[in-house]
């Protein structure tokens, strides 16, 4: 699944750790390269590089005062049951048998519809409310 498997993983580990108290939770995902020759899968090597960056989440009270940041929310939304955003970038194997990621014109479509959407669900939660404000 690729960079969202690691959004995927911080929501379920956020409910672990709501019931399992005391406890470390360690997040680790990573991108796969392709290494093929069909010029069509490389572009995603460049645009999503492979990294694997990887978080520690505690519930732990004695980490309260050492802790950097605060998982506050955790939201998931999925666009994929859209035909055009399913397909905007798929997995697929090459000629040679090699796995790989093709990415289609779909694809700058589908981010902004799911960004609009992340926005809607999560706008009440991080934008500030400022009840001094009036439209002219």
């Amino acid at each position: 699944m690729g960079c969202s498997a690691g959004f995927v993983a911080i929501g379920l580990a956020k409910r672990l750790l709501q019931v399992h108290h005391n406890t470390y939770a360690l997040i680790v995902s990573t991108e796969n390269m392709y290494r093929g020759k069909d010029c069509s899968k490389l572009l995603v090597n460049c645009v999503f590089r492979v990294g694997g960056p990887a978080i520690l989440l505690s519930n732990r009270p004695s980490d309260h005062n050492t802790s950097k940041y605060q998982l506050l929310y955790a939201v998931h939304n999925n666009s994929s049951s859209s035909d055009q955003s399913y397909n905007s970038i798929l997995r697929e194997e090459d000629n040679a048998g090699i796995s790989g990621v093709n990415i289609n014109k779909y694809l700058l479509i589908a981010a902004i519809a799911t960004i609009k959407l992340n926005i809607t669900t999560i706008g009440h939660l991080i934008l500030p409310i400022n009840k001094n404000y009036s439209t002219p």
